[in-house]
């Protein structure tokens, strides 16, 4: 129910999906209701939204469906990097579970695609 929570939900999708090649299918238990870690709750005046709420709706609406690798620095945020099929789109997510700001940079190794002809 906190933003310490959401960060752990966070990180745990982002296993999820760097070991997709091994996952077929995982599921959120506590979705509604729950004591602790559910993502909404439901009350006579409405729909009240957890700080899991957004982070589940930023993984839904945001990823590609490419694992890329990603070479990160131990101290760092924790990175995922994902592409569409074509190579246009990227998503980084990053995590940093630290209390304070950190900073980081990326780079690229990909070597460029050379065209069929």
């Amino acid at each position: 129910m906190t933003l310490g929570t959401a960060l752990l939900n966070a990180r745990y999708l982002q296993v999820l999906m760097r070991h997709s090649d091994k996952v077929e299918l995982a599921c959120r238990s506590n979705m509604a209701n729950s004591l602790c870690s559910g993502i909404i709750e439901t009350m006579p005046a409405g729909v009240l939204k957890r700080p899991s709420y957004y982070v589940m709706q930023l993984y839904a609406r945001h990823p590609r469906p490419v694992p890329l690798r990603v070479e990160q620095a131990g101290d760092g945020p924790d990175l995922f990097a994902c592409s569409s099929m074509d190579g246009r789109s990227l998503v980084i997510f990053a995590i940093n579970s630290k209390t304070e700001p950190v900073d980081w940079s990326i780079s690229s190794k990909v070597s460029p695609r050379r065209s069929a002809r």
